[in-house]
């Protein structure tokens, strides 16, 4: 099934298309855990999860959703000791990645997407927004 049937969007072929893979053929039990229980908190705020452990192209992300007020979401997942600790073990290199498959699913989608990171630790879980990126309105006319 195409992303935008899947996110909500009438299906338009392009040259882009995508499609959901999963991230891996072996999961360890923790982390699988953990995005169960990430999953669950996004449920009970409303959120509305259009994919789980999704690949587009070369990027990989642990989840894509629509938030309360509608905004298409790419969320990663991150665990540690604290919450400050798995938000701050997203590296460079890994919001650089997050920004690119951003630009992709947004430029399929045709919507901003919010990139969010999910940490969980010491009990609690916290979500902080790394940014929101626009589709290339130019590219569309």
């Amino acid at each position: 099934m195409p992303l935008s049937a899947m996110v909500g969007l009438p299906h338009k072929p392009c040259s882009a298309s995508v499609h959901f893979r999963p991230k891996a053929k072996f999961i360890s039990p923790r982390t699988s855990r953990v995005e169960l229980l990430a999953w669950v908190w996004s449920l009970v705020r409303l959120r509305r999860t259009v994919g789980c452990r999704v690949r587009l192209g070369k990027y990989e992300a642990d989840r894509i959703e629509r938030d309360v007020s509608g905004s298409l979401c790419l969320v990663e997942v991150r665990s540690r000791q604290t919450c400050e600790m798995a938000l701050a073990s997203v590296g460079r290199v890994k919001q650089r990645r997050l920004a690119a498959m951003g630009r992709r699913l947004a430029k399929v989608t045709r919507e901003p997407v919010t990139i969010v990171v999910e940490g969980i630790g010491g009990g609690k879980i916290v979500r902080q927004v790394l940014g929101v990126v626009q589709p290339d309105w130019a590219a569309h006319n």
